[in-house]
């Protein structure tokens, strides 16, 4: 299957995701050459019992 054949979807439930865990997706996208997506998540707090 090629890119254009998509129907989009898989980037807006990534964005979904993501956002859900409190985290940010970026985008860099240079014309006739293609797009890096990347993102981050917060650091899980550890819980220790002593």
């Amino acid at each position: 299957m090629l890119a254009s054949d998509s129907h989009g979807i898989g980037l807006a439930i990534c964005k979904q995701i993501v956002h859900q865990h409190n985290g940010e997706i970026f985008l860099e996208s240079i014309e006739n050459e293609g797009s890096i997506f990347s993102f981050t998540l917060p650091l899980a707090k550890v819980l220790v019992n002593s």
